[in-house]
């Protein structure tokens, strides 16, 4: 691999271990390790002339994990780190790297290698894989979602039980436009370094574990929004001061709809969360926010008031949601920095 190369995929490494710390992830710490192939027969590939070549091993970029509240199980992530230039990202060379994750994750489950190196205990655990796909000159602006509807998924070598997740490259840019708003909150003591992720009490799904402890999972982080939550905290400039307890939602849509709004709102309520009496803010992170998202946000405000005839109590609890849209964040990580720092 020539120092460029080793450069390109480093950025990958240090973006994602970056981003998922924010997020309660554990890294194991191991890097590029292969382990051995158990159904090599399965996971051949056609050689040259019609021959087959049998797999003696797998790739593993990189591993991490996390506790799900949902699962009650810890969740481990074989990851593949991609750094590619925009005209790199194609159909074809995703779906070539979504075949190979899916056999090294089907080996995994089942290799007593992997295992020893990246499964401490024997607590309920599962395995799934995770295509991280980094784009190192910010330049790619084509339909990812578009490219990667037509991978015909179902004909994948997905082994029963087990899931593959990508992360794309605007999910990336919005992951860190996250990170970044959290650190700067962090910094002006809007909020504590003590945080979690909520999970509401579903029908079908209830919750386990320490729920100060709980981290964003992978479902959580592609869905429309996340909502960040905090008790009560010591200021730390101040010897008397506290900051209030709270919520943070950040919500990955451009808002172009007051509906949009509408239906958030009557999630917080059913979560719960307007009866808190913490602090409720919604963060737009989304790369290309609607220039009305705010005035749209009011709107569905008033609405919903209107709509339910609510009490003073439940009207004050719903006016003192904040609002704010949040500056998308742009890497200024690349290949060349990384090539100077190591010289």
């Amino acid at each position: 691999m020539s120092g460029e190369t080793a450069n390109i995929a480093e950025v990958a490494e240090k973006i994602s271990k970056e981003i998922f710390s924010f997020f309660k992830w554990k890294n194991s710490g191991r890097y590029n390790e292969n382990f051995p192939c158990h159904n090599p027969e399965i996971h051949s590939k056609s050689g040259g002339g019609g021959k087959s070549q049998f797999k003696a091993e797998h790739p593993c970029d990189c591993v991490f994990s996390y506790y799900d509240p949902y699962k009650n199980r810890v969740v481990y992530l074989l990851v593949d780190l991609k750094s590619y230039a925009s005209g790199s990202i194609q159909k074809d060379r995703i779906r070539k790297a979504l075949e190979g994750l899916a056999k090294s994750v089907d080996c995994a489950e089942s290799s007593g290698d992997w295992q020893k190196n990246y499964v401490p205990d024997d607590k309920p655990w599962s395995v799934n894989g995770l295509l991280f796909i980094y784009n190192h000159d910010n330049c790619f602006d084509k339909d990812f979602e578009g490219m990667l509807g037509k991978i015909k998924t179902e004909s994948l070598p997905v082994a029963k039980g087990q899931n593959l997740y990508v992360v794309s490259p605007l999910r990336i840019k919005y992951l860190m436009t996250v990170c970044s708003d959290i650190r700067r909150l962090f910094h002006e003591g809007e909020m504590p370094r003590d945080y979690s992720f909520f999970y509401p009490e579903l029908t079908l799904h209830k919750t386990s574990g320490d729920q100060d402890q709980y981290p964003a999972t992978i479902e959580l982080l592609c869905a429309p929004y996340m909502i960040v939550q905090w008790d009560e905290y010591k200021l730390p400039d101040l010897d008397d001061g506290h900051g209030l307890p709270g919520y943070i939602i950040y919500y990955n849509q451009p808002g172009s709809d007051y509906f949009e709004f509408l239906y958030l709102i009557d999630s917080l309520s059913r979560y719960q969360i307007l009866n808190s009496k913490k602090r409720i803010m919604i963060r737009i992170a989304h790369d290309s926010p609607d220039v009305d998202a705010k005035a749209n946000f009011i709107r569905a405000k008033s609405r919903y008031i209107s709509d339910w005839g609510l009490d003073e109590h439940k009207r004050n609890a719903i006016e003192r949601i904040g609002f704010d849209i949040v500056p998308s964040e742009v890497s200024r990580l690349t290949a060349g920095a990384l090539a100077w720092r190591s010289e």
